[in-house]
């Protein structure tokens, strides 16, 4: 303690000396600076057991629109949205054409059902038909079509077999682009109708009657042309029918020489002074084979006979038979 009080003293003489020593300063400016706020720091305090901490609770709350409205504006021109489109709708059908006031004609064509012929005999097939050719073809072996070049119809044709037996035709035609359906027949050869048996011979004969006297007036020849010349397009079902009986194949067994003839053919122009006397087609023609004499000259015995019986009537008049 003793030493304390000198202390003060020297020090408290050295600080007066320093202020009067000292010169003055120029005064600072005061600034205003806001001090900063005093933080508190609390020292948790001690515990014995540890603490439970909670998790925090967060309470969110959403507001949703009753009504929601898009409004999206496209640029301008509108996008094509054709090609999402699935099913696009058909073209409208154009209109239905008029009905065609001139319709072609309906396709005829028929054959008989069957035509019948000796064994190596040219068998005449001929169609009725409205068209300007037919085809034929045979299904069946054996039997031997002519060549179409070879005749001068254009809608028959002539077949021949050696072996008996029943052969089967195809004929087909068309008009325009429009084919007709397939007509069939059957050409029997062998097995053409006999004439019925005569009767039975007499033991004990009498005299030999002479042979009638031929018409007078009429020129008969023993072997005989016999032509029929018509229009295939127009043929009636009559016509067709007698054509192709049998009774032709007979004339020619018997010697005769049997032609038929379309109107369009070449060889009809020799007959038309025959036309006219017919007064149109079908017309018979009955010439004489040795001078080709014209022998029918009766109007009534030009016309085409409906029955073999008629034609038979015909030939056995112009052969001096009758």
């Amino acid at each position: 303690m003793k030493y304390f009080f000198p202390l003060l003293l020297i020090l408290a003489a050295g600080c007066a000396q320093s202020k009067v020593s000292a010169p003055a300063e120029p005064p600072k400016p005061k600034t205003t600076v806001p001090e900063p706020a005093a933080t508190v720091i609390e020292t948790p305090k001690p515990v014995d057991t540890p603490a439970v901490i909670e998790p925090a609770k967060v309470n969110v709350t959403h507001s949703i629109p009753e009504k929601f409205t898009l409004d999206v504006k496209f640029p301008t021109p509108p996008p094509d949205l054709s090609k999402f489109i699935r099913d696009p709708a058909p073209p409208p059908l154009p209109p239905a054409p008029n009905p065609n006031p001139n319709p072609p004609p309906e396709i005829e064509l028929s054959l008989p059902a069957v035509i019948a012929g000796d064994v190596g005999a040219f068998i005449v097939v001929t169609a009725v038909t409205n068209c300007a050719e037919v085809e034929f073809y045979p299904l069946d072996s054996g039997l031997a079509v002519f060549p179409r070049k070879m005749l001068n119809s254009e809608t028959a044709t002539v077949v021949t077999a050696t072996v008996p037996g029943d052969y089967r035709i195809l004929a087909y035609t068309a008009m325009g682009n429009i084919p007709s359906a397939p007509v069939l027949t059957i050409v029997r050869v062998g097995h053409a109708p006999q004439p019925p048996p005569g009767p039975a011979p007499n033991p004990n004969p009498g005299p030999v009657p002479p042979p009638p006297a031929p018409t007078p007036g009429i020129e008969t020849a023993a072997q005989l042309w016999i032509i029929v010349v018509d229009d295939i397009t127009r043929r009636q079902q009559a016509t067709a029918a007698i054509l192709a009986d049998p009774i032709w194949n007979s004339f020619r067994t018997a010697g005769h020489k049997v032609r038929f003839y379309n109107i369009t053919d070449p060889a009809a122009e020799n007959y038309k002074s025959q036309l006219a006397a017919n007064g149109g087609q079908p017309v018979l023609v009955i010439m004489s084979i040795a001078n080709n004499h014209w022998l029918n000259k009766d109007p009534a015995d030009l016309k085409l006979q409906a029955t073999p019986a008629g034609l038979q009537n015909l030939v056995n008049k112009y052969t001096g038979k009758q």
